[in-house]
């Protein structure tokens, strides 16, 4: 088994390992969904692994940090920027849907920083990742996450800013500003939400709004069997990954592996059959690129055939042509060359018998040759009279 076989049957194994779960295939297909819904440029089972931190409680969470750091290296740097601008939001005076400005150089510098933000692909994913944090049950003192992400809110989804986007060419969504509507209601109505047990309700109360308008399911209920479950495959996975970068396993495999990744398996099979229908089509697209090439044969070949029966018939009669055309001409040739050639033989033989010198037979050579072009050319002559 070489190392791609080995890479590939590790991944099927790490699948089936989480197979037979419902509660967690369920999860999975949340997950991919939700990932698939940002559309965002970043590797997609970064984005998974990075939502299973957000989701996770303390479970879970550090392996997954490290699988998406590894997917991506890009996306920590996209978090950071959009959080930087959220920071420096937070130091404006905000009070409700609206940000007062005192200046309007700051607010110039604002709407450059909202802007900027704006563009930023890491948006959706630092405003779900903050409001997760905040509404987790075991951080009662991380206000400044609900307090950021409503700053980053006001400043993107306030009515007061609707005509500035829209001649910048941003979309602006009706959901959007219902959703900060929706967080500044639920902040009023749990002014004191810093109580344990209103803080707790503002959270409940949140995590349904997040479930409602964002898809943001964070309450899953998993088992201890199912968290312990789900501990080894994430571990697993994170494995995996590593030996995709220490044994380089081909590119296909590569990307096969890292495509899947944390993926649930209805959504693996329904990829595995799409290349299996690709093959196939591109199998069935060769065969008949064959059966066209074989027709055009069967359809050309009989053609040729005729054609090269003709030329050879044609090649026929023109040599029998050549050859009638040419018998005059050489029985003529034979007429005159033939006494000339007996003469000179007759006559070498009755020299046979006396002795010459060697430069008798020069002579005697020379004359010869002489003899026979001139023969030839009279031979010539009567034939382009004749013929020509």
């Amino acid at each position: 088994m070489n190392i791609d076989e080995y890479l590939q049957a590790m991944k099927q194994e790490i699948d089936e390992s989480v197979k037979d779960d419902e509660k967690i295939q369920e999860f999975l297909v949340w997950l991919h969904e939700k990932t698939a819904s940002l559309a965002s440029p970043y590797q997609e089972s970064a984005v998974r692994a990075f939502y299973c931190v957000v989701v996770s409680k303390k479970w879970g969470r550090d392996v997954n940090r490290e699988i998406c750091r590894i997917l991506d290296s890009e996306f920590d740097e996209g978090l950071s920027q959009v959080r930087e601008v959220a920071s420096k939001l937070m130091e404006l005076d905000i009070r409700d849907d609206f940000i007062y400005f005192y200046d309007k150089s700051i607010y110039r510098q604002t709407f450059q920083l909202l802007y900027r933000v704006k563009r930023m692909s890491a948006l959706d994913i630092v405003i779900d990742r903050d409001l997760a944090i905040f509404c987790d049950q075991d951080f009662d003192e991380h206000e400044i996450y609900l307090d950021r992400t409503t700053a980053l809110l006001v400043g993107l989804f306030s009515p007061w800013l609707r005509e500035q986007y829209k001649a910048a060419g941003f979309s602006y969504q009706k959901s959007d500003e219902d959703f900060l509507q929706i967080i500044i209601n639920l902040t009023k109505r749990h002014s004191d939400r810093f109580s344990i047990n209103n803080s707790r309700s503002f959270k409940k109360d949140l995590s349904l709004v997040l479930s409602e308008y964002r898809n943001l399911k964070l309450d899953w209920q998993f088992s201890d069997e199912q968290r312990q479950l789900l501990d080894q495959y994430y571990s697993a996975n994170k494995f995996l990954v590593d030996c995709l970068q220490e044994y380089n396993p081909s590119p296909e495999v590569q990307k096969g592996i890292k495509d899947t990744l944390l993926l649930p398996i209805v959504e693996i099979e329904r990829r595995r059959l799409n290349v299996a229908k690709q093959l196939t089509m591109n199998e069935s697209s060769e065969s008949n690129s064959i059966l066209e090439v074989q027709e055009t044969q069967e359809i050309l070949l009989p053609v040729i055939e005729v054609q090269s029966h003709e030329i050879d018939a044609t090649d026929t009669k023109l040599i029998g042509s050549t050859q009638e055309s040419s018998s005059p001409g050489t029985q003529e040739i034979q007429e005159v060359v033939l006494p000339i050639i007996e003469a000179e033989e007759s006559e070498n033989s009755k020299q046979e018998s006396y002795p010459t010198s060697t430069k008798t037979n020069v002579y005697r050579t020379i004359f010869l040759c002489l003899l026979l072009i001139l023969a030839l050319s009279i031979a010539s002559a009567i034939f382009l009279k004749k013929y020509v």
